[in-house]
């Protein structure tokens, strides 16, 4: 898959979702990249609320997935070039933190050059994965589970649950109810605009949302973005306590969904290949366990913030053992 051209992240859709409901100034680069600069006092004019101080002083210049094609040739010499642009970029509008999330490299002996390259100009690397899967033959795909997978599927598929897709505004908001009050989405970003029609709208060009049920009660919540061949696997949530693997069960739906869709990849979003606690081995476990391509995708940071970069240091150290979120942002 070229990863560089399947990325919803530098799409219309995602930077009209950014500039129309997220209210972030849009930073084009080129014909087709952009940044997003969010919280900046130049940029949007607004006074700081206490929660922004602390986290995001003098705004978050970002850029999502690859700003070059890492495959391509010459790719290092394109980066650098990239990275000097971000540089007057940065001087102009003088961001307090500079990310360059979730940039996909599905090469392994060029990890180590991105890495360097990042380093050169001051960044510094959070690593992180994804894996991958190839939907073209998904038969395939069931039978590389391993046998407690495919256990815990049939168990639940004896219980006849019910997956349902979601297709009007009032069905969405009941979706994100439920996923805003789950285990680790309660400040989940612009979490109350995504109740805006203007923000259903945008998402349902891309977007898919499905409840699974059990005799008629909520247990879980996911979605899938879909954008080119590949698709992702987001805001997926466990609504009640199940012995078995509701997440297990929704993949293995996924499969046979995405297949009649004509979509040829699923990216299961990312985990910590170095987990720093049990939740995050748990995420790291449950996402091996489907065979496919893992592909590093790292996300490099430049911290521009001086007093307030010491606050959060010190704020950091007492949450050390908490977990990244694996979806930031839609």
């Amino acid at each position: 898959m070229n990863l560089y051209n399947n990325n919803y992240f530098q799409s219309d859709e995602f930077k009209c979702l950014n500039e129309n409901s997220f209210n972030s100034k849009i930073i084009k680069i080129g014909e087709k990249n952009f940044f997003l600069l969010r919280n900046s006092i130049k940029s949007t004019n607004k006074i700081f609320t206490k929660i922004n101080f602390g986290t995001e002083f003098r705004g978050i210049l970002e850029f999502i997935g690859q700003p070059v094609n890492i495959s391509s040739e010459n790719y290092d010499q394109k980066l650098k070039n990239f990275l000097n642009i971000t540089q007057e970029i940065i001087k102009e509008y003088n961001p307090g933190i500079i990310i360059f999330r979730s940039l996909d490299i599905e090469e392994k002996n060029k990890y180590q050059s991105v890495n360097n390259i990042f380093k050169n100009f001051g960044y510094r690397c959070r690593p992180w994965n994804t894996n991958i899967i190839d939907l073209h033959d998904v038969n395939k795909r069931y039978k590389e589970f391993k046998y407690n997978t495919k256990r815990e599927i049939k168990i639940i598929k004896e219980l006849e649950p019910q997956i349902e897709k979601l297709d009007s505004f009032d069905q969405y908001k009941i979706f994100l109810n439920y996923f805003f009050n789950t285990v680790g989405h309660s400040d989940y970003p612009n979490r109350k605009k995504y109740y805006s029609n203007e923000t259903w709208k945008n998402l349902k060009k891309n977007h898919i949302f499905f409840l699974l049920k059990i005799n008629e009660n909520v247990y879980a919540t996911f979605a899938i973005r879909i954008f080119n061949s590949r698709a992702y696997w987001c805001m997926v949530s466990r609504v009640k306590k199940f012995k078995h693997s509701l997440h297990a069960y929704a993949v293995n739906f996924l499969f046979n969904f995405l297949e009649k869709q004509n979509v040829q990849y699923l990216d299961l979003a990312g985990f910590n290949p170095y987990p720093k606690n049990t939740k995050e081995k748990g995420i790291k476990f449950f996402k091996e366990k489907f065979k496919g391509n893992i592909i590093d995708q790292p996300t490099f940071i430049m911290d521009n913030t001086s007093v307030v970069k010491k606050i959060r240091f010190a704020s950091n150290f007492f949450k050390r053992n908490k977990t990244f979120p694996d979806e930031p942002l839609i």
